[in-house]
């Protein structure tokens, strides 16, 4: 659900000049399959492959996912860590806050969430 929701950020907020980065610290044996997860999913935004951790040692990740709002002078504004519900309405409001701020214009922005659907699927039930 987070990729979804950033990946409909990272298109609302294009204009504003929000850029979303994926940072995908898996390890070298499963890198080949980054691409095909991001194209399932249709992710519209940038996945940097980082297998040794080097950036996110950098930015002292501590717990996965993270999300940092960083201006554009490089100043991390805001580190989110880890995910639940509801985190996206933080993000929104840091991400607004921000753009009020520095008196950026944006479009309004609503999560549309997705529903996962499976075409020709039966279960078998037996109590």
């Amino acid at each position: 659900m987070q990729a979804a929701y950033l990946n409909q950020i990272s298109e609302n907020f294009i204009d504003a000049g929000l850029k979303v980065l994926g940072i995908n610290i898996n390890s070298p044996s499963i890198i080949n399959q980054v691409r095909p997860w991001t194209n399932k999913r249709k992710i519209n935004f940038d996945i940097s492959l980082d297998p040794s951790k080097k950036i996110a040692d950098q930015f002292n990740v501590k717990g996965l996912p993270t999300l940092f709002l960083i201006d554009k002078n490089g100043t991390i504004l805001k580190e989110f860590s880890g995910f639940a519900s509801g985190y996206e309405d933080d993000y929104l409001k840091e991400i607004k806050k921000y753009l009020d701020d520095e008196n950026i214009s944006y479009k309004d922005f609503k999560f549309e969430k997705q529903t996962k659907t499976r075409k020709d699927v039966s279960i078998d039930v037996d109590f």
